[in-house]
């Protein structure tokens, strides 16, 4: 029961902590949808702002995981044996979190370019890479480290597989000076402020 209540407790403040995406993700897959439309240049300059954005609130999200460690023993009755246990849980799943959400670059474009079913299959894979790991780590005695492993291994299996996908699709734009446009970060960063506020209500 300990250890369910821990895991439970380190979910949640992990996915309050994703929150920090603020409406990115849809935002990007919007702005790409519509640079495909206008060619390659525009394309690349969006690209580039998509990878901009997500890489600052992957900086961001890290930064909350390693502020939010010290203050696990505020908000939470944790006996001191716990609270080692859910710090270092939770600072492994927040690295793998933030690195998962960095990677959603590649099935953001996925998703502009129309490759649902590239999507779809990629996900089945991680999601049966990720229970079978589980009940794998469970049965060998992991405990609560079973939740990382399987998520780490995952997240590995649909990263590989996703930006695979993305480059036999041509949808991964060159990143360069010449296709930094502030423009194109703006306009996807205050988009995904509006997709975020809109979602509340």
């Amino acid at each position: 029961k300990s250890e369910f209540a821990l895991f439970a407790i380190i979910s949640q403040a992990v996915t309050m902590i994703m929150l920090a995406e603020m409406g990115a993700r849809s935002a990007a897959s919007r702005l790409l949808i519509d640079s495909l439309a206008k060619g390659r240049d525009s394309y690349e300059k969006t690209w580039t702002a998509t990878v901009f954005v997500f890489g600052c609130q992957a900086l961001v999200m890290f930064l909350l995981v390693l502020g939010m460690i010290p203050l696990l023993g505020v908000f939470f009755e944790f006996n001191e044996s716990q609270l080692a246990m859910a710090r270092k849980i939770f600072l492994a799943v927040g690295v793998v979190r933030t690195g998962g959400y960095l990677f959603s670059v590649f099935p953001t474009a996925l998703f502009a370019g129309q490759k649902l079913k590239e999507v779809n299959i990629v996900s089945l894979y991680g999601t049966a890479v990720q229970l079978i790991t589980f009940g794998v780590a469970i049965w060998q005695g992991a405990g609560l480290w079973a939740y990382p492993i399987a998520l780490l291994l995952s997240q590995v299996v649909n990263t590989g597989l996703q930006i695979r996908k993305t480059m036999q699709s041509g949808l991964i734009g060159r990143v360069g000076r010449d296709t930094v446009d502030w423009a194109h970060i703006t306009t996807l960063f205050l988009l995904g402020v509006d997709v975020f506020v809109a979602s509340l209500f």
